[in-house]
């Protein structure tokens, strides 16, 4: 998984919803700096807070993941 787009990509949906980071951070239940660095690509979320992002947003986790879909998976 690509770490910088994963954050790009909920930076960006976050920002058209017109949802703080601090908003978002308050929704899932973590802190500010830590939604922050899950959007700069320094950090990683857990699958569970993962799954807390796409429930705030509103957005389908494959939303969030596709790129990162594309590039890991082959046809067989």
């Amino acid at each position: 998984m690509d770490a910088a787009g994963l954050g790009n990509r909920i930076h960006e949906v976050r920002r058209r919803a017109g949802i703080s980071s601090d908003k978002l951070a308050e929704l899932c239940d973590v802190g500010a700096v830590h939604i922050r660095k899950i959007e700069s690509g320094s950090k990683v979320p857990s699958i569970q807070l993962f799954t807390r992002i796409c429930n705030a947003l509103q957005i389908s986790p494959h939303y969030l993941l596709q790129d990162s879909l594309s590039e890991e998976i082959t046809p067989g």
